[in-house]
Order: C-alpha cells, then sequence, then structure tokens
C-alpha cells in the first residue's frame, strides 16, 4: 500500500496534461501511486496519459465512457486509491517536485485528517495577472490547528479568517477521505463541485492543520473556468444554474446532520448567491444584466434576485452618499436602480434582504435630500447670474425705454446684436 495516492480528473486537458504529469512521475518521495481518471475527453488527453503509464507503473489509468463532471472522476479516482494519504490535482495544475517529501513526515508526524498547504498561483492573461497577489493572500491564510465542528466552522461561516473550500490544496488521510467521497452524491455536478465536496469532507475530519508557508501546488488561475474575463449569457445561465445544484446538494447532504451543519449549509446558500451576484455585476455585458436577471429569478426565485439586484445599487448609493453627490442622467445608479425596480419586494421574509431594503431606503431618502439641496444651490447661483446680468443692463428690464427699443429692434436683430456688441467694453 503506497504512503500517497495521487488522483487526477482531467477533461479535455490535452495542452497542459503532459505538464501536470511530469510533475507527478516526477515526485522525489517515490512510494506513490497515480490514479488518473480521463473523463471521456475529446481530444488528446486520454492518448497522453496512456502513453506515461506504459512508461511507469504507478500510474492507474480510468478511462470514462461517458463525461460525467470532475466530482465524479474525483469519486472514481478516490474510491480506487490504496495509498495512506490522497492529494487530489486538476489536469490544468502541478505539485513541486518535492510536494510528497516534505509532507510525508509532516503528515505522518501529526497524524490528522486534513494538511491544507499552500499554492503558487499564476495568472493566465492580463486581466487575471492582476488577481495574483489578492488570490494568493486569501488562499494561503494561516490558521491555528483546527478540531472537529471547527473545521466546517472555519470554512462555512463567518469567521473573519475563514478558509476557501477547495480540494486541491490538501493532503488528506486515505480511510477518512474514501469514506466522505463514498458518501457524496453520485449525481452530476458542475461550477463549484469542490465546494459541495469540501462540505461533506469537513463534516467528516475530525482534525486540520493548515501549513500556508509550504506552496506546493502551482495553479493556474485563468485556465479551466476560472478567472475574471466577461462571459456570454449562455455561459452565465450554466453556471448559475450548475451553483444552485450545489446549493440544493449541500442542503440535502445537511438535512439528516445536526443543527450546526444544518446552520452551515443555509451560511454556504447565501455565499453561493452571493459568488452568482458578483458574476452578475462584473462578469456579464452591461447589455446582459437585464436578462441574467431574469434567469435568476427563474432559478433561484424572486427574493434571490432582488438580493442580487440590490447589492451593486447598495454600493453605488453609498458612494453617492458618502460624497454628498446627486446622481447625475447618465450615472451608472439610474442603470442599477431600473435592475433592482423590476424585483422590488414588499414584506419580503428573509431578514437580510428586508435589511438591504430598508438601508436602501435610507439611502434613497438621503440622496433624495443631497438632490434637493443640489437643484436649490443651482437655481441660487442661477438667480445670482441673472441679477448680475440685470445689473449691468442699460436697458432695464420692465422699463419704458426698453420696451420701445424692443419694439424697434428685437431682441435677437442682427442690429440689436451688433449695438450690444460695441457697448459692451462701457459696461464694465
Amino acid at each position: 500500500m503506497p504512503t500517497f495516492s495521487l488522483v487526477v480528473a482531467a477533461y479535455n486537458r490535452g495542452p497542459y496534461m503532459q505538464q501536470c504529469l511530469d510533475t507527478l512521475v516526477g515526485q522525489t518521495f517515490r512510494d506513490i501511486e497515480i490514479i488518473v481518471v480521463d473523463d471521456a475527453s475529446t481530444d488528446n488527453t486520454l492518448d497522453i496519459i496512456q502513453t506515461y503509464a506504459q512508461r511507469d507503473c504507478r500510474i492507474k489509468v480510468i478511462a470514462k465512457k461517458h463525461n460525467g463532471g470532475a466530482h465524479l472522476a474525483r469519486i472514481d479516482g478516490c474510491l480506487a486509491s490504496t495509498g495512506d494519504y490522497l492529494i487530489f490535482v486538476d489536469g490544468d495544475d502541478e505539485l513541486e517536485t518535492k510536494t510528497c517529501e516534505i509532507l510525508a513526515p509532516y503528515v505522518i508526524a501529526h497524524d490528522v485528517d486534513i494538511v491544507r498547504f499552500g499554492r503558487t498561483v499564476l495568472g493566465e492573461g492580463e486581466c487575471n495577472q492582476k488577481n495574483v497577489s489578492a488570490l494568493e493572500g486569501m488562499y494561503n491564510r494561516k490558521c491555528s490547528e483546527l478540531y472537529g465542528e471547527q473545521i466546517l466552522s472555519a470554512l462555512y461561516s463567518d469567521q473573519e479568517q475563514r478558509l476557501t473550500y477547495c480540494v486541491i490544496d490538501s493532503v488528506f488521510k486515505g480511510p477518512m477521505i474514501r469514506e466522505a467521497f463514498g458518501r457524496m452524491t453520485h449525481g452530476k455536478l458542475g461550477r463549484m463541485e469542490d465546494a459541495y465536496e469540501s462540505f461533506v469532507i469537513a463534516d467528516h475530519a475530525k482534525s486540520l492543520i493548515a501549513v500556508p508557508e509550504c506552496r506546493m501546488l502551482i495553479y493556474h488561475f485563468g485556465r479551466g473556468i476560472s478567472g475574471n474575463n466577461v462571459i456570454p449569457l449562455e455561459v452565465f445561465d450554466r453556471d448559475q444554474s450548475n451553483m444552485n445544484v450545489i446549493a440544493n446538494s449541500v442542503v440535502e447532504y445537511a438535512e439528516n446532520r445536526n443543527a450546526f451543519v444544518r446552520g452551515c449549509s443555509a451560511w454556504f446558500i447565501d455565499d453561493v448567491l452571493r459568488i452568482v451576484a458578483n458574476e452578475w455585476e462584473h462578469r456579464l455585458d452591461k447589455s446582459n444584466h437585464a436578462e441574467g436577471l431574469r434567469l435568476i429569478a427563474q432559478v433561484w426565485g424572486k427574493e434571490s434576485a432582488c438580493m442580487v439586484a440590490i447589492t451593486p445599487l447598495l454600493g453605488r448609493a453609498n458612494e453617492l452618499c458618502l460624497k454628498g453627490q446627486m446622481p447625475l442622467p447618465d450615472d451608472e445608479y439610474y442603470h442599477w436602480s431600473g435592475l433592482f425596480e423590476q424585483y422590488r419586494l414588499h414584506g419580503v421574509m428573509n431578514s437580510k434582504l428586508s435589511e438591504r431594503i430598508k438601508e436602501l431606503s435610507e439611502y434613497e431618502s438621503k440622496l433624495n435630500q443631497i438632490t434637493q439641496e443640489t437643484n436649490r444651490h443651482i437655481l441660487a447661483v442661477q438667480k445670482a447670474e441673472k441679477e448680475r446680468i440685470e445689473k449691468n443692463r442699460i436697458l432695464k428690464t420692465g422699463s419704458i425705454s426698453k420696451k420701445i427699443v424692443d419694439c424697434i429692434l428685437p431682441e435677437e436683430s442682427r442690429m440689436r446684436r451688433a449695438i450690444r456688441g460695441f457697448l459692451l467694453p462701457f459696461r464694465s
């Protein structure tokens, strides 16, 4: 029985598969097995995997006939593993070649269910490169040793230093991870399947230690589905629908658990909706916001769509109030406001949404006050300017002489303008 099982899920990763496998077969710690699950790839991924398997007897290949997604591929790989410890790897990422050598004595000495290690983030493309520093800070957070319910709480609650839910940055104790994956849904999952997997794992684990300073994972942000680029409406709809399935899968798992686990599942639903809102606001083109919101309402319900729509509106309203500015006609405030009004609800059951609607009403009152004050100031300035112009007039408004001149030389006549231009230097 090997010390480590390295389980790789791969679907159409031809351009990256060789790079990934090189870092696995090149591990300086040799007592490993490498299980690669090809999820019915349509490119040359399986050919590359089989070529490596012919060269290295430690590689086991599971070639699926039908594509089932990364979650089902991980289940197959995990349940086929025999190692004392297991590490999941995505087919477009790599591990440092000394990963197993460095972690082996550590996991054996500490005898914990999960050891989380750090990652080096490599941004793919100019857009994603800007996020590398922030992502590394998020993924490589330090935390104290966690036990029992502390693990689930650190992942699925509002703790200040919350850990990210992910399965590719950890060493898992073999028996624990195989039991956890054996109890997971065998239905096809999509976007954020690792969040569901992390939930079940965290509920099974009894101990966790984080060593973020050991950056063993080389993570390519922007390959696959990660990244921050603008996405088409159909991609957004697919992703938000998949995330709804993930949220419901977590709730279904938690139904038979205790109140604490159910509470964490409720928090998770809110967090997933927050991610959907962020994708809707930042990754959809502005012209697709209305249709995107309709799709959210269709999948998540009107209250959720209302929660999504109110988020950027509150942000912009807060900015304007802090600056004491009224929104100009082309301000984005009106874009978000128009979208929100389509889904504004009254008497909502969701307490968080109710609080946000109340907060928006307060902002709207402040903005109305700012607008009134601004308009009064504009009128005062206009009045002062009008009085200044009247003071400098040779022919005062309403005087008999002005009425006579107006009859003889109309206000906008060529002669009137010529005389006005001649007299202008004498007015100061």
